[in-house]
């Protein structure tokens, strides 16, 4: 499991202190995690999981149907672009017709 952590921490870039001071689940929690003394509970697999933005079931067992390997890499990618960031916020606060278009227009530009 700690394996799958490690993944999301090098799609994010980011190494475990910066998680821990991130979520607030201790640098000693992590490491002994890693060394397979201890599993985290519940309550700081799911901060775990919110960081990343993955679920706990993707975290405890690198597979959710919601949150494949190709889409936990893809939402990393998007946590590091602060453009694309932006214009995905701005995207959600159109209404349903202007998102339509938008969807058309990225179709007809990758066609």
């Amino acid at each position: 499991m700690y394996e799958i952590f490690e993944k999301l921490c090098e799609n994010k870039g980011i190494k475990p202190y910066g998680v821990a001071k991130e979520t607030g689940v201790s640098t000693a929690t992590l490491t002994s995690w890693k060394q397979g003394k201890y599993t985290p509970k519940d309550e700081k697999l799911q901060k775990l999981a919110d960081f990343f933005g993955v679920s706990t079931e993707y975290l405890k067992t690198g597979k959710d149907s919601r949150f494949s390997d190709e889409n936990a890499e893809l939402f990393a990618k998007i946590r590091t672009d602060d453009e694309l960031t932006d214009a995905i916020k701005t995207y959600f606060t159109f209404p349903d017709n202007k998102k339509r278009h938008i969807i058309e227009l990225i179709h007809l530009l990758n066609s």
